[in-house]
């Protein structure tokens, strides 16, 4: 397929923004405008790098969606679980038709590890202060992908609930970790809005129309409403 014309898309794109533009690897922005000489597997490896990136994914897409297929299926290559779950938590509401690809991608983590542990970066059998430990953008950056994924085709990925670890989180330090945390355990629970409001009290989140903020890509959010 010839991509010179998604390429220069792209670079166009993000050239209207400095921020991005700054950001943009020196190496793949190179290849992208053809100045100098890459492989076929280099250069899908570059834009599927750029893909699972939180801030280039969407124009990603935007510019290479017929490609984007062949960009996720490179994921698992370079990335962790929890940067495909992250990334798939992104994209699925948009190209919905890539949710059997994030079921089977996802699901093959599971073989040998147990689901939450898997998309937090833990090992099995790890202890309650070990999970209320996490560092604060590791916890709400896996649970909000895990919110986004069930919160999408609940069953499909179900399995990637813990709840042990979930519990555990109930008793983060951080107070988003915790409103996620329930957030999560009531869709696997199918809880109503007043036992979501009971657990927001009880375990010190306050009530949802309180702003409940934390850290999410480089600057502070309301959770509640970016939930």
């Amino acid at each position: 397929m010839e991509c010179a014309g998604f390429d220069e898309r792209f670079l166009s794109a993000i050239s209207l923004s400095s921020s991005l533009s700054a950001q943009l690897p020196v190496g793949a922005r190179a290849i992208l405008s053809r100045s100098c000489d890459a492989t076929n597997h280099v250069y899908l490896e570059t834009l599927s790098r750029l893909s699972i990136h939180p801030i280039f994914s969407s124009t990603i897409l935007a510019c290479y969606e017929t490609l984007f297929p062949e960009l996720v299926a490179r994921w698992p290559t370079f990335a962790t679980t929890a940067q495909i779950a992250a990334g798939f938590g992104r994209i699925l509401p948009v190209v919905p038709y890539l949710v059997d690809i994030a079921e089977y991608l996802l699901q093959s983590q599971l073989e040998e590890r147990k689901s939450l542990a898997v998309v937090l970066g833990l090992s099995d059998g790890v202890t309650h202060e070990e999970v209320c430990s996490l560092p604060v953008e590791l916890a709400l950056e896996s649970l909000l992908s895990l919110h986004r994924l069930l919160c999408f085709r609940r069953d499909t990925f179900l399995p990637l609930v813990d709840t042990t670890n979930l519990y555990h989180l109930l008793h983060h330090p951080h107070r988003a970790v915790r409103y996620i945390a329930i957030r999560v355990l009531c869709i696997y629970l199918k809880a109503a809005d007043a036992a979501q409001e009971e657990m927001f009290e009880k375990y010190g989140v306050g009530r949802c129309s309180e702003k409940v903020l934390g850290p999410w890509e480089g600057r502070e959010v309301d959770y509640g409403f970016l939930m």
